[in-house]
């Protein structure tokens, strides 16, 4: 009969195969940030595990009861099977919502938040996932870093001396005056470059000069630490023009329902600009960087996220581009579809532009939002559905051609 391995020595086997698999690799870590799994996550993860050191999976959210700041733990489906099958090393995070309070009451609930971290351990270990690290996301106001250092000191003591315990930070919380002591009571950090703001009349996810600033600033803390990339996008809806003020939607926007008058940009990281950061810091890399970790893994046809393929050609430092071309095929009683194609290595995204070299064509019928022309003797396409994204290796249809006799 088969030999089963305690949870733990399941653990290190695995971690000893994924260092040795992904050994002399740079591609890092990647955070899987779903709140549910399904079919097409359990298969982003397959991938994952072979083409990154290690996943951080969000496991619970601690929310605070309205008036009274009652701390209310939330396991989330994750899925256990797939995740403990995994032959790479796993963080678990928990993430802890934004808590205005008194410090005296910071210091009250502390010990129930910290044995709410060490369930959700015990939980994971309980349902045959091996973790070697417990991550917390938090948004802790500049003011209250003293308090929160006080909290990680009690989240330490709760978990196994052989579990990590990391947390995420942005450059803001970095400044507090108790951040030194924050960083003392863990094993590590995650910077997080990425933040949304109005910068010279638009909209960016982060900027490389602020971003390499920020790098240098968490090095001065003497603690190990990541720098977490931005694969994301966002939509940004203002409900007034030049108000300034941004609702901001992922993978959930939808454009029915927006008010009259409403303003809506989408704002992206750029794959070049991602790249070019990861550069500048391997030139000089930090006394205390540990590697870089992805925020955060493609799963299904997201809209705004990067697809795998160019996660992938950005954390290799391959050359970048999308190359679009059309592409006919022969159709029905002599009826041309036209696709376009991306033969790049990184997503294209709406306005396209191609062209195709025929002077012989009678009628044409466009789709996806796209329209068309004469020029030259070339029939021109362009447009586009206005969130349209074209992974490298994508096919849209773009239009009928019917043709001369």
């Amino acid at each position: 009969m088969p030999v089963r391995l305690p949870l733990f020595f399941k653990f290190c086997l695995c971690a000893i195969c994924a260092a040795a698999s992904c050994a002399g690799s740079s591609r890092g870590w990647v955070y899987l940030w779903k709140q549910s799994h399904d079919p097409q996550t359990a298969r982003a993860l397959g991938r994952a595990q072979n083409d990154f050191e290690g996943v951080n999976f969000l496991y619970a959210k601690i929310s605070f009861a309205t008036g009274t700041n009652t701390p209310v733990l939330q396991k989330l489906p994750v899925d256990a099977s797939t995740l403990g099958n995994l032959k790479t090393p796993l963080v678990l995070s928990v993430r802890i919502s934004m808590l205005k309070a008194e410090a005296a009451r910071y210091r009250e609930m502390g010990a129930d938040i910290a044995d709410m971290i060490a369930d959700c351990l015990r939980s994971t270990l309980a349902d045959g996932i091996g973790v070697a690290e417990v991550q917390i996301d938090f948004d802790c106001p500049e003011s209250k870093i003293g308090e929160y250092a006080r909290w990680m000191g009690l989240f330490r003591a709760r978990l196994p001396k052989e579990t990590r315990l990391c947390f995420t930070a942005v450059p803001s919380q970095m400044r507090a005056p108790h951040f030194s002591d924050l960083a003392e009571q863990s094993d590590g950090f995650v910077l997080q470059i990425h933040h949304i703001a109005e910068r010279g009349g638009r909209l960016c996810i982060f900027e490389t000069a602020r971003a390499l600033t920020a790098v240098r600033d968490a090095d001065r803390h003497g603690t190990p630490f990541r720098v977490a990339l931005p694969t994301y996008g966002h939509v940004a809806v203002g409900e007034k023009q030049g108000t300034g003020q941004w609702t901001f939607y992922s993978e959930d926007f939808s454009p029915t329902g927006l008010k009259p008058g409403a303003s809506v940009r989408v704002v992206r990281s750029d794959p070049l600009e991602v790249q070019g950061l990861m550069g500048e810091i391997r030139k000089h890399p930090p006394e205390n960087f540990e590697g870089f970790i992805w925020y955060r893994l493609p799963v299904g046809d997201e809209r705004f996220n990067w697809s795998y393929e160019t996660l992938l050609a950005v954390a290799d430092g391959a050359p970048l581009g999308a190359n679009l071309r059309c592409e006919e095929t022969v159709g029905s009683a002599g009826v041309l579809e036209v696709f376009l194609v991306n033969d790049g290595n990184i997503d294209a995204y709406a306005p396209f532009a191609c062209a195709l070299e025929r002077g012989d064509v009678t009628a044409c019928d466009t789709v996806n939002g796209f329209s068309w022309g004469r020029q030259n003797g070339r029939i021109v396409f362009s447009g586009g559905n206005a969130f349209c994204k074209l992974p490298p290796g994508g096919r849209l249809k773009i239009a009928w051609l019917r043709l001369k006799p």
